[in-house]
C-alpha cells in the first residue's frame, strides 16, 4: 500500500513535469499542434499512468505501438506477444527501418512516428482562408441579392412603362378623334355656311325688287330693270329732278347697292305732263351670312 502511494506520487509529479514541457511548448513554437501523446517504454505500462498525463494535459494519451504498419511473419511470434512486448521496441523498431523511409539529415537519420498535422500557421492560414471564403460567399449572396431586387425593380419601372405607353396610345387615340370631330365640325360649318349663302344668294332678285320698292319715292316710277352680273342698270320716270336725287340717295345708302351712278336726265311729256327720264347704273350687293344674321337680329329687335 506504501509502495502505490510513492509510486503514485511520483507518477503525478512526472505527468505534471510533462504538462510543464508541453505548455512551454505551445507557448513558445508556432509550428505545431499537440493533439495526441504517445508512450512508449516498460514504464509505459505502469498502472493509471496515462490517466494522471490526460488529468494533467487534457490531451488523450495512447501507448506507442510500433508494430502498426510492420508485417511480422515468424513461427514464435504472435499478436500478443507483439502487443506485449510493443512499447518497449519502439527505439529498436526505428532504428531497424530507418534505411527504408527515414529521413537523413547530416549524419542522423530521424523517423517520424507522428501522424501528419496541420502546423498553427497553417491552421491559421486555413482559419483566414475559411473567413474569406465566407465573406466572400456573404459578398456573392448580397450581390446576388441586389441584382434580383434590381431585376425586379427594373421590371416594375418596364411595367410602369408600357402603362404609360398605352395610356399615351390610348390619349393619341383620344386626341385624333377629337381632332377629326373638329375638321368634320369644320366641314359642316363651310357646308352649312354655302348652303346659306346659297339660299342668301336665292333671294338676291326678290330682295332687289324689295329694296327697290321701298327706296322709291311717290312721285318717281321705275319703268325697265336690268341685271347683268350685279350691275343694275335702272330707267324710269319722276315728276322732278330732287325726286330723282333722293332716290338715288337711298339706295345708295342701302347695304344692297353701291356706286349709284346718273347717267341721263331728260325732260319729256306725257299727256301734257312735263316729267323728267333718266337712266341710273348701281351694283347690287349680295349680303354675306353675317351681314344677313344681323340683319335678322336688327329686325328682331325693331319687333
Amino acid at each position: 500500500m506504501e509502495v502505490e502511494q510513492v509510486l503514485y506520487s511520483a507518477l503525478d509529479s512526472l505527468a505534471n513535469e510533462i504538462r510543464s514541457t508541453l505548455d512551454f511548448y505551445m507557448s513558445t513554437s508556432t509550428d505545431g499542434v499537440i493533439d495526441k501523446v504517445l508512450l512508449s517504454g516498460g514504464s509505459s505500462r505502469t498502472p493509471r499512468f496515462a490517466d494522471m498525463i490526460y488529468q494533467q494535459t487534457r490531451i488523450p494519451v495512447e501507448e506507442a505501438d510500433p508494430f502498426r504498419s510492420i508485417l511480422i511473419d515468424g513461427p514464435n511470434v504472435t499478436n500478443d506477444v507483439l502487443e506485449e512486448m510493443a512499447p518497449q521496441f519502439a527505439i529498436a523498431v526505428g532504428l531497424a527501418t530507418r534505411a527504408a523511409d527515414g529521413m537523413v539529415t547530416g549524419d542522423n537519420i530521424g523517423i517520424n512516428l507522428f501522424p501528419k498535422k496541420y502546423s498553427r500557421r497553417q491552421q491559421a492560414i486555413l482559419n483566414e482562408l475559411q473567413k474569406v471564403g465566407v465573406g466572400i460567399f456573404a459578398v456573392v449572396l448580397i450581390c446576388a441579392a441586389i441584382q434580383i431586387m434590381f431585376g425586379f425593380q427594373v421590371d416594375s419601372v418596364k411595367q410602369v412603362e408600357r402603362e404609360l405607353d398605352s395610356q399615351i396610345q390610348n390619349n393619341q387615340k383620344t386626341v385624333d378623334q377629337v381632332k377629326r370631330l373638329e375638321d368634320e365640325k369644320k366641314l359642316l360649318k363651310e357646308k352649312l355656311d354655302a348652303i346659306a349663302d346659297l339660299e342668301l344668294r336665292k333671294e338676291g332678285p326678290v330682295r332687289l325688287l324689295d329694296e327697290l320698292s321701298i327706296n322709291c319715292p311717290d312721285k318717281l316710277q321705275l319703268t325697265s330693270l336690268s341685271e347683268t352680273s350685279g350691275k343694275v342698270k335702272l330707267t324710269g320716270v319722276a315728276a322732278s329732278s330732287p325726286d330723282i336725287s333722293k332716290f338715288m340717295s337711298q339706295i345708295e345708302q342701302s347695304e344692297f347697292f353701291d356706286t349709284v351712278v346718273l347717267h341721263t336726265i331728260e325732260q319729256v311729256e306725257e299727256d301734257g305732263i312735263k316729267l323728267k327720264e333718266f337712266s341710273i347704273t348701281t351694283d347690287f350687293i349680295v349680303p354675306s351670312l353675317p351681314q344677313k344674321e344681323d340683319e335678322k337680329k336688327k329686325k328682331g329687335g325693331k319687333r
